[in-house]
């Protein structure tokens, strides 16, 4: 019997759990996948590669199963190596689990690990055709494609990415800008702590915002109701969110479980918005959405509070000999700069046609679909329409 022919462009942690899914469908035997990953972060991808133990998942280990069918797996696991289920464990640990479920995956699929570039993939007839092959399905799994850049001129003191950084060169320097203030910012500030830096740092950003503290696990009952309110455009909805964080407070019940009581309703809500609702929202709303949607540790943001770090709430333009220039013509100066802007989830130069998309890949069809928790739902899904 010939062998059903899967590709997954990406193989980070969409890919892996997708594999962990296909590893426990009845015809999985009869599976033969190519998983494309240009830098060969097999498993790990981007997010869990660091090797920093003060890196933290922004998530609980009892929410960071793989498996939607079993939501205790990864806080099981966690438990053996010392680590209670509401622990915010090290980021690196969930990665050696990962690993671990490709490895199973391996055991029991044919899969083959590519270290190549996907330029491009092209449905042809019922197949798609990927770098000279041919496949049944062809899957997106590309996560955090590209990290984000401004322009740089002469910028040999500019540091690229905040993960992997060389945090004893940097121990020394007396003053240090970091570009954007979201989870990447924290990254390496707390990195940079950890390592005996004691020096200033400089958090350049247009809102000037740090990611928001989980506080204690609470509960709220949903509130949203999609029938009345999937009507409801960006600033209505905003207003229903602030009315209800009031009407929690005043039951004692923190800001942080109202947030986490729209998680079932966010992408159905983003699905009944135009692309004009769409756009303010992403125009308007989106920075305050984050801070308060993907929070840090309580652990890293009280390491934080004992570091000499200024906010600078302006809108960086370029970076260029020593300096970050800021819209408008002001300079901060520093002795080392490190990008902190993130990552984009799409790549506007490649043509991707595939049978199906898997976690950030699917950004823009859907909102809430960056965590564990979305892309094991998918994982879940998609798992069973391949087995179908």
């Amino acid at each position: 019997m010939d062998k059903t022919r899967i590709a997954i462009i990406g193989g980070g942690a969409s890919a892996t759990l997708l594999l962990a899914h296909l590893a426990r469908i009845p015809k999985s035997k009869n599976l033969s996948i190519d998983v494309y990953d240009r830098a060969a972060r097999f498993g790990r991808g981007i997010a869990y590669s660091t090797t920093q133990d003060c890196h933290l998942l922004n998530v609980r280990a009892a929410n960071m199963s793989a498996y939607h069918e079993e939501k205790d797996d990864f806080a099981a696991w966690a438990a053996a190596r010392g680590f209670a289920a509401e622990d915010f464990v090290p980021r690196k640990l969930f990665g050696d689990y990962l690993l671990e479920k490709l490895h199973d995956a391996q055991g029991k699929m044919d899969i083959h690990l590519i270290k190549e570039d996907v330029k491009e993939a092209r449905k042809s007839g019922d197949q798609y055709e990927i770098n000279g092959k041919r496949y049944d399905h062809a899957v997106l799994a590309s996560g955090n494609v590209r990290a984000l850049h401004l322009k740089k001129e002469n910028a040999d003191d500019c540091h690229d990415c905040p993960w992997g950084l060389d945090y004893a060169a940097l121990k020394g320097a007396g003053h240090i800008a970091l570009v954007g203030s979201g989870l990447s910012a924290v990254d390496a500030a707390i990195g940079l702590r950890e390592h005996g830096y004691n020096g200033r740092v400089t958090i350049i950003s247009t809102h000037a915002l740090l990611p928001r503290p989980h506080t204690a696990p609470a509960s709220y009952e949903p509130f949203l109701t999609i029938r009345e309110d999937e009507h409801l455009s960006p600033s209505q909805m905003m207003r229903r969110i602030r009315s209800e964080i009031d009407t929690a407070a005043e039951q004692g019940v923190p800001w942080q479980a109202v947030i986490d009581a729209m998680r079932g309703h966010t992408n159905i809500i983003w699905e009944s918005w135009s692309a004009f609702e769409r756009a303010s929202f992403l125009k308007h709303v989106v920075t305050f959405w984050n801070v308060h949607r993907h929070r840090m540790a309580p652990e890293i943001a009280a390491k934080l509070q004992t570091m000499n770090v200024e906010f600078v709430k302006a809108r960086a333009e370029k970076i260029e000999c020593g300096k970050v220039v800021l819209k408008g013509g002001k300079t901060i100066a520093a002795d080392a700069i490190v990008n902190c802007l993130g990552y984009r989830y799409d790549e506007p130069d490649r043509n991707f046609e595939v049978s199906a998309k898997i976690g950030p890949a699917c950004f823009g069809d859907m909102f809430e679909t960056t965590a564990i928790p979305e892309i094991r739902m998918q994982a879940h899904q998609l798992a069973q329409e391949i087995s179908a």
